[in-house]
């Protein structure tokens, strides 16, 4: 019982290894076998590329979000730091900031040509300033300035007669 029992396995050995060796070859019966499959096994090198791959697309995906906001608010900064030098430049060639603000400047022009060039248009179609006209606000303390300034003398002619 022994004895067969051990036959069997070295047979079921054997028929294993040669099968084995035929995968391993591209065999079959002893003669080559013509369409292979070209990977049976996938390399570990496989498995790592495609988990890289996996790993790489899931990364990209947590961050683009935050990657995107982060270009929002880099290209926000860009255009208030460009509309603040805008508005510096205008007022250093004496533009009011109103007309500055009216004008479409591109992103990639000097803004001393440009606002000299502007200076100049606006001098000869005659501007040479605006000087807004006075507020209520204005005009009612210099009135008011002007009573204080006459009671005050009224007073002083009044003190100086009775005395």
């Amino acid at each position: 019982m022994l004895n067969s029992y051990g036959d069997f396995r070295a047979g079921d050995a054997s028929k294993t290894a040669v099968s084995n060796y035929e995968k391993r070859h591209n065999l079959k019966d002893g003669k080559p076998v013509e369409n292979p499959n070209p990977n049976p096994n996938p390399k570990p090198e496989d498995k790592t590329d495609d988990m890289a791959t996996i790993i790489a697309n899931a990364v990209s995906a947590a961050v683009k979000p935050l990657s995107d906001k982060l270009a929002q608010f880099e290209t926000e900064k860009s255009q208030a730091t460009r509309q603040e030098q805008i508005m510096a430049k205008a007022k250093e060639y004496g533009i009011p900031e109103t007309f500055a603000k009216r004008y479409a400047i591109p992103d990639d022009a000097d803004l001393d040509t440009y606002f000299k060039d502007a200076k100049q248009e606006l001098a000869n179609i005659g501007f040479s300033g605006v000087t807004p006209p006075e507020s209520a606000e204005k005009k009612i303390e210099k009135e008011n300035e002007s009573i204080a300034g006459m009671i005050s003398e009224g007073t002083k002619t009044i003190v100086e007669s009775k005395k």
